[in-house]
């Protein structure tokens, strides 16, 4: 099939974007970064989602299109919140819109997330939980759900909405995120900043949701789901920042010490999924335990900075605060 994948070059995009093609897709990007060079995908450059040009030349003769552009970070959300509708919503709506004009409208899948829950009333979360999100994130994903679910009633064409909760895995995540800045802070020595001891979540590895992506790419494909579906990407397993810099020292083998942070008040503090919907209907569960995707991670930080082809990547990020030698350091 023909697949578009919008935000192609972020942490989930980069994921799913080589194993489609690797199930015999073609993949179409779109993003504001390019793909690796060695990618085999067709890319349009946009400066964002409501770039109309662009973003009507990559929805033409698709079959399926993979939604993941997305001011994507509740605090960005905060700070900048026009622009986060904009984008979650407006772009959203725009695309949709695109796509409901086509001869043949595609199969659409929606890169939610488990903010739209809000404060949840008991846990594990199911999908059927009442939607009452706290911040202007939550209520973009929200908003932008509502408009998917409209596309599939009026299309008739399958979709399927997809709720992340703290993906993880990549170094060319956002440094601020707590699983990378964690690790950061382990491989360099640095104190961990832990804003809310107590704070449970739900972490996810980002192959763990490639394979769900994939999965319901899969059913679509062989005509076993229609209409709209929404489903939890979780673990089911929760975790508490202080356990999780707990983990992130024991691996790194270093007595790192902890800072307590005060916790924000735009966040949703506690969360554990429930990932049974995701097994009965697709077949599929996030596998990776935490302390493997810990461990993965951290040795591909070690690995990345110790390329010699990275090093003008590391010398133009001032998130990269790690040095060669402490790299060496770190991996012997």
């Amino acid at each position: 099939m023909n697949i578009l994948v919008t935000g192609s070059s972020g942490l989930i995009g980069s994921a799913i974007s080589p194993l489609l093609e690797k199930n015999g897709h073609v993949i179409r990007r779109l993003d504001i970064l390019p793909p690796p060079s060695e990618n085999k995908a067709k890319f349009f450059k946009v400066e964002d989602i409501t770039d109309i040009t662009a973003r009507q030349n990559a929805v033409k003769k698709v079959d399926g299109v993979i939604h993941l552009a997305a001011v994507s970070r509740v605090l960005d959300a905060e700070q900048d919140p026009s622009r986060c509708i904009d984008i979650n919503v407006k772009g959203t709506m725009d695309l949709l819109h695109d796509l409901a004009e086509l001869d043949s409208p595609p199969w659409f899948i929606y890169g939610s997330s488990r903010e739209v829950y809000g404060y949840a009333s008991n846990m594990p979360v199911c999908e059927e939980h009442p939607l009452k999100p706290v911040n202007i994130y939550g209520e973009s994903k929200a908003a932008a759900e509502y408009l998917v679910r409209n596309y599939a009633r009026c299309t008739k064409s399958p979709a399927v909405i997809l709720r992340f909760s703290n993906v993880y895995g990549s170094v060319h995540d956002h440094a601020t995120r707590v699983i990378p800045a964690f690790v950061r802070a382990s491989i360099t020595g640095s104190a961990i900043t832990i804003n809310g001891e107590d704070h449970t979540f739900d972490f996810t590895h980002v192959d763990d949701v490639a394979g769900a992506i994939s999965a319901a790419v899969n059913h679509i494909e062989n005509g076993r789901m229609d209409g709209i579906e929404t489903i939890n990407v979780v673990s089911g397993q929760g975790t508490t920042l202080g356990q999780l810099a707990s983990l992130v020292r024991s691996v790194s083998g270093k007595d790192i010490p902890f800072i307590k942070g005060k916790p924000r008040d735009f966040d949703v503090d506690n969360f554990i999924g429930d990932p049974s919907h995701l097994k009965n209907l697709l077949g599929v569960c996030c596998k990776i335990p935490l302390q493997d995707g810990v461990e993965r991670l951290i040795n591909d930080f070690i690995t990345f900075a110790l390329n010699p082809e990275n090093a003008w990547k590391i010398s133009k990020n001032p998130d990269w605060l790690i040095t060669t030698a402490t790299m060496q350091e770190a991996s012997l």
